[in-house]
This record gives C-alpha cells, structure tokens and sequence, in this order.
C-alpha cells in the first residue's frame, strides 16, 4: 500500500442509483460494491492515521496505553464492518499489511503471526502468556500493543486454565497410586507449579508432546521430581498405542488442545481415551473457546492466531454417545467467560480396552 499519499481517501455515500435502468439484483449489488469501497478506505484512513500515531506517542505513558488500544479495538470494528459489507478477507489483510507490520514489533506478537517453531501456540509462546513479561522497548507502541496482549481477558483464558490443570493435579495428587497424563504439556506450567505436592505423594505422570524441544525443556525444569515422570514424544493423535501402556489413568489434562481439533478428531481422541486410556471413574479435562469470542478479529487478522470456537451445545453433542454410554460430563465456564471447562468422568461400570 502507498503510504506517501496526503491524506486518506475519504468515505463516500453511494451515489444515487436510476432504479428504472437496473434490475434490482444489479442496483443492490452496484450499491454492496459501493458501501464496500467506502469500508476498505475508511480501514486505509485508520492505517495511514495509525502510522502517524506510532511515530508521534503521547508522553504520558497512561495517554499512549490507552491511545494504543483505542486505536487497535477501532481497526477491529471497521474489520467487523468489511465483512458485513461483502469485503473478501484477502481485501482486508492487504490494507492491514503495513500496520501488522508495526504490531509484529511487540516480540509477542511477532511470535503470533510467524510462528518460529512451525505450529500455532507453541511452548515458547505460551511461557510468553504465563510469565506475562513485557519485552518491547518501552515507551514505543510495540510496547503498548504487548502489554494490552498479555493482560487481554483472551492471554488471561489461558492462565486461568493453567491454574485449574494444576488445581486438579493437586487434587489428585493426595489420592493414592494415581496416574496422570498430560496431552500436548507443553512448557508443563501446571506440573512445575505443583512440584512439592507431586513430590510428596507416590503419583505418576505421563507428559506428552510433539515438539521435542519442549520435552527436553520441561525434563530440566522438572529436574526434582524426574523419578515421577515419563516423557512421550509425538501427536496424541497417532500414539494411543504408546501411551496406553502407562495407564490406565485416572486424570487426562489435554489443555487447550481442542482449540486446534476438528470435530473428528476430537471424536476419535474421546473414544480412544475411553476405550484405552481412561480407567473407570478417571476423568479427561479439556477447554475449548467459546463461540462469540471478541477477540477473534484482533487475533486472527494480527497475530495469525486461529482457534476453533464451540459453545456449550457443541461440547455435548461431541460427547453425547460416552455420556449414553455412562460417561458424566460437567462444563463451566472460565472466569474470563471465554472458555469452557469441561470434564468427562468415565463410569465406573467401564473397562479399559
């Protein structure tokens, strides 16, 4: 995009359309055309303005906070309005460029669009949104832009799921000879939180991951409690075979994982958990991300951050053959109110395969 143009193209009104030379499916689709360029120029007005805005900040570090994030929540709600206007998603991310551009200096969400280990979400990323450490420049609109991110209710989901994982293994932890898989760990900050507790009991735990580095990250931070882990690598997905053999378990934490599932593919996991993994009354923890999310817009035309919404009907309707079968499921909500957590407890009446 030219950004050395004066000044921004500036919204029209559609012109006054001679209904009686048109057939009305011309008029309406030469006036959807016309409310459409208006939205694209009134996003290419708020770029330019953008620009201008990030090399000239506001002194008072509260004025620049909130000027940066007045600024990114507008250029969510002209997104909002191309789409309903009929503008293509490729349209809009061409405007965008230059200003995803500036964004991509916070070295958070630099991380969210490029994705430097090759899948959305990774470790690293996720260290990022626990430790909530700011690490743009100060004072720059990077800064603001990564202090706004990692304090959003939508960095906020995740820690509270954190928290719960671990509230769980806490609580299992004082049961005797329990078992525990955790699916697509990751860094483990649920596990490390827990240490003096998993040190003290005589549980297990199973840790997978398909990221190695993730494995070889976390056996280092876990270091005192090593004598109580296993580390499997690989997609659960495709390794029920190698991480049967642990169990059966009477936890399986899968994190947010669903957020990146089909509904096939969560269908398979639930199956094959029940039938091989789970043991009867063990209970498989997992959240999903609502549907409604008002952060979608943000993440996904400037970080490249995608995840697949459900809302509570689709979360029943996934389990409903294990829940016919004798499974109990419970859903709650997150303190965020962005994400389910959810439980499904195997009934006891049901053997492992």
């Amino acid at each position: 995009m030219n950004m050395e143009r004066s000044q921004p193209t500036q919204p029209h009104s559609p012109p006054h359309v001679d209904r009686s030379r048109y057939h009305s499916n011309q008029i309406d689709n030469e006036i959807a055309s016309t409310q459409g360029q208006c939205k694209i120029d009134q996003l290419e007005a708020l770029v330019i303005s953008f620009h201008e805005f990030a090399n000239n900040l506001p002194a008072d570090p509260r004025t620049a906070f909130n000027a940066t994030v007045f600024r990114m929540h507008q250029f969510c709600a002209t997104i909002d309005d191309c789409y309903s206007v009929g503008n293509s998603r490729e349209e809009i991310l061409s405007v965008l460029r230059s200003a995803a551009d500036v964004y991509a200096r916070s070295p958070f969400v630099s991380r969210l669009q490029n994705w430097p280990r090759g899948y959305p979400g990774d470790f690293e990323s996720i260290e990022y949104i626990v430790d909530q450490i700011n690490k743009a420049p100060p004072h720059t609109v990077e800064y603001f832009i990564e202090q706004y991110s990692l304090g959003s209710p939508i960095s906020q989901q995740h820690r509270n799921k954190v928290a719960h994982q671990a509230s769980l293994i806490r609580k299992y932890a004082r049961k005797a000879a329990i078992k525990i898989l955790i699916v697509a760990c990751g860094s483990a900050p649920d596990v490390r939180s827990c240490m003096p507790e998993i040190a003290a009991s005589d549980c297990r735990l199973v840790l997978n991951d398909m990221d190695a580095d993730a494995l070889s990250y976390i056996q280092e931070k876990l270091s005192p409690i090593l004598d109580r882990l296993v580390f499997i690598k690989g997609n659960v997905l495709t390794n029920i075979n190698k991480l049967a053999p642990f169990g059966p378990f009477d936890l399986i934490l899968c994190g947010g994982l669903f957020d990146y599932l089909t509904d096939n593919q969560i269908n398979f996991l639930l199956h094959k958990a029940d039938e091989r993994l789970l043991a009867p009354g063990g209970v498989l923890f997992f959240s999903n991300i609502g549907t409604g999310n008002p952060y979608r817009t943000m993440i996904e035309h400037f970080g490249a951050w995608r995840l697949i919404e459900r809302d509570k009907d689709d979360l029943c309707r996934l389990v409903s053959t294990l829940v016919a079968s004798g499974s109990e499921f419970a859903v709650t909500r997150d303190g965020t109110g962005l994400a389910y957590l959810a439980e499904l407890k195997k009934g006891l009446n049901k053997v492992v395969a």
